[in-house]
């Protein structure tokens, strides 16, 4: 259910932007603007893919080897997302210039929020696969519920009022809103732990 959730909140976007403002043009540069950032959430999803059962060993030998082996994690994620992210953002005109032509160069402030928003979902990531280590899969389920409620909101009031850099901006403030919901229960569940 978690992640067909997180699967669903990709497409509100779309679906959103369709029916608020019902324009082709504003569409397709969207679909053109997050075509990339999300092609590339197979990075930090096959890292904690990989990195999962490493986390089941070290947290079946302790919360603190769990918290541990969690940091060297979380270290190894920002230098290769962070590396990717620092590439598309400063070569984001040459990336859409290359793919979609000059056409669509007026993407380019999604396609930056999008990629902000590709670091973030990152974070996310490591943060909700250790919750679902510590067998705590309510907790994932209910954040994405809350994210689904939270992502239609701010999709109809920003996409109103901004279009599709309204829609890029929702999807970054739900991804930042669930990493921080997730940072903060493991930080309460490592503190009692202790």
């Amino acid at each position: 259910m978690t992640n067909f959730a997180s699967t669903a909140l990709v497409l509100l976007d779309v679906t959103c932007l369709s029916i608020v403002l019902g324009d082709t043009e504003v569409l397709a540069d969207y679909k053109v603007a997050s075509t990339v950032p999300m092609a590339l959430a197979f990075v930090p999803k096959n890292l904690a893919t990989f990195y999962y059962p490493k986390l089941v060993q070290a947290f079946s030998d302790g919360k603190k080897r769990g918290f541990s082996e969690l940091k060297q994690m979380g270290k190894l994620s920002a230098m290769i997302n962070g590396g990717i992210f620092v590439g598309l953002i400063l070569f984001a005109p040459l990336i859409v210039w290359i793919l979609y032509g000059d056409r669509y160069m007026n993407v380019v402030p999604i396609f930056r929020i999008l990629s902000i928003n590709y670091l973030m979902d990152a974070a996310r990531n490591i943060t909700g696969n250790t919750i679902a280590v510590l067998r705590k899969v309510k907790v994932n389920l209910a954040f994405s519920v809350l994210s689904g409620v939270l992502k239609i909101g701010l999709n109809v009031w920003l996409i109103t009022s901004r279009g599709s850099v309204g829609a890029a901006l929702a999807t970054l403030a739900v991804t930042i809103c669930i990493m921080v919901l997730n940072t903060a229960y493991l930080w309460r569940y490592y503190k009692k732990s202790e």
